[in-house]
């Protein structure tokens, strides 16, 4: 999947009026997970090391981080234009836009993976349920690891669900107030659950290490 998303960054539509930037910072995060998870399986080849591959590859996990900060970047800008131009935030637009865009290929990867074992990896699939509500990060088995990589998926959903929601709250006229005052009381709440979350994704990486060394 990784692959397939790093050919969609560099083949973009040029067309697009937005930083073609993004699209080359976003393969390079793509790239360095990949780097990431090749060094913790398998090893960096030592014919590679003098060219800092493995030093490079031990910080693989802040691509993670840029492809985070780049995708809310992207998302936050299409939200914004939308109450720019229409005053508030088009949920069923957002929504359809987000489900034809993830839907489909995340499905079709469900059904290989639960119809062919053949083609799995790692030790066993958490419940279909769980990647069908995209809460197979809360909290994510690490023993039964196959397909474990959507858990940044089931983030970028979380965000998803969270960002569109602030903002109605915090530009609708008629809830502005009582939407500032909501987002003051429940900041503190939704911090602990952005450091945490934050914290179970470096415990993952370097629990990934681990158990490929093992």
């Amino acid at each position: 999947m990784a692959v397939i998303a790093l050919i969609s960054a560099l083949m973009l539509d040029q067309s697009r009026e937005r930083p073609h930037g993004l699209d080359h910072l976003r393969a390079l995060a793509i790239l360095l997970v990949l780097v990431f998870h090749y060094r913790a399986y398998y090893g960096i080849p030592e014919a590679l090391i003098p060219f800092g591959v493995n030093t490079v590859a031990a910080f693989g996990w802040s691509g993670v981080d840029l492809f985070f900060v780049l995708s809310g970047y992207l998302i936050g800008t299409k939200l914004f234009e939308d109450i720019d131009n229409h005053g508030q935030v088009r949920f069923k637009r957002f929504y359809l836009n987000r489900a034809f865009r993830i839907l489909p290929a995340y499905l079709v990867a469900l059904a290989i993976y639960f119809l062919f074992s053949e083609v799995q990896e790692g030790r066993g699939l958490q419940p279909l349920w769980k990647f069908l509500t995209f809460t197979q990060n809360l909290p994510q088995d690490l023993r039964a690891n196959t397909f474990s990589h959507a858990w940044s998926l089931s983030v970028e959903e979380h965000f998803y669900l969270i960002l569109p929601a602030i903002l109605f709250l915090v530009f609708n006229n008629r809830w502005q107030r009582r939407g500032l005052y909501q987002l003051v009381a429940w900041w503190p709440w939704a911090w602990r659950f952005v450091t945490s979350t934050g914290s179970n994704s470096w415990n993952r990486n370097s629990a990934a290490a681990d158990w490929a060394r093992r």
